[in-house]
């Protein structure tokens, strides 16, 4: 009866040692995303929630060579939390955008460093559609730690959920200069990919006419003219006349491309 009672008593204690832990288990993500997003066929909300989730992790065992060990993990991480409602009120579709991930590094002195990097979360929306484009981030410490980690995305949303998902590439490097913006019912989406030192590697723009790619155009980094090089800005109007920036002039589309210099 004794021993009956001893194991109770020690299945009560590993239970609420379980559940202090789950209680107190620590949130990955601290970013801040709350938006509203008026369509012709209704709204979207967008706020960041807490979830328990599947995140990616990467230990980077680094000695003469980087020894990468990639895993999932399940912890509480920060989401952006997107869901469509019809204009009488009713839910469309939910969404929710990629997470943080985990890194660690460990060395043959076993000299370690770890955090999480958060992804660059960009949204822009038309009329009919919503756009959403994840980028994943990488830390000042080992920002090659990217190369471990899934490709960049635009997702396109209507009013029935998911329309298209376009690739943005995967790069051992985080991509910067990341811009989107919409009119009427047209967007524009660049940005540029650099490489390893810093320098450019390329520049991607991207322009749509409703979920339609109607342009797509890399340019490609020359040490001799940074004619074609993304600083990180681009405009469109109603007319689908875009123009965007490169470091020495303008890139400017209506139906064809055009650059002009200074």
């Amino acid at each position: 009866m004794v021993v009956r009672k001893s194991r109770l008593v020690l299945l009560i204690l590993l239970s609420v040692v379980v559940a202090f832990k789950i209680l107190h288990q620590p949130v990955i993500g601290s970013y801040d995303f709350h938006e509203t997003y008026n369509l012709s066929w209704g709204t979207v909300k967008a706020d960041t929630i807490v979830k328990k989730t599947v995140i990616p992790e990467v230990v980077l065992k680094i000695s003469s060579k980087v020894t990468p060990i990639t895993k999932n993990r399940t912890a509480k991480a920060v989401v952006v939390h997107f869901k469509a409602f019809s204009k009488d009120g009713k839910t469309l579709w939910e969404y929710d955008s990629i997470t943080p991930y985990l890194w660690k590094t460990i060395d043959d002195v076993i000299f370690r460093k770890s955090g999480f990097a958060e992804p660059l979360i960009m949204v822009s929306n038309t009329s009919s559609y919503l756009f959403i484009v994840e980028v994943h981030s990488a830390p000042r410490e080992v920002p090659f730690v990217r190369r471990w980690v899934g490709e960049d995305w635009v997702y396109v949303f209507g009013e029935r959920g998911l329309v298209k998902k376009l690739s943005l590439g995967k790069n051992p490097w985080p991509k910067r200069n990341v811009f989107i913006s919409s009119a009427g019912n047209y967007t524009i989406l660049g940005f540029e990919q650099p490489q390893g030192d810093g320098s450019p590697a390329y520049g991607r723009v991207l322009i749509f006419n409703g979920s339609e790619v109607i342009f797509d155009k890399t340019f490609p980094y020359d040490p001799n003219c940074l004619c074609y090089v993304i600083p990180g800005w681009g405009r469109i109007n109603e007319e689908g006349y875009s123009t965007f920036g490169l470091y020495t002039g303008t890139g400017i589309y209506n139906g064809t491309f055009t650059y002009k210099k200074g």
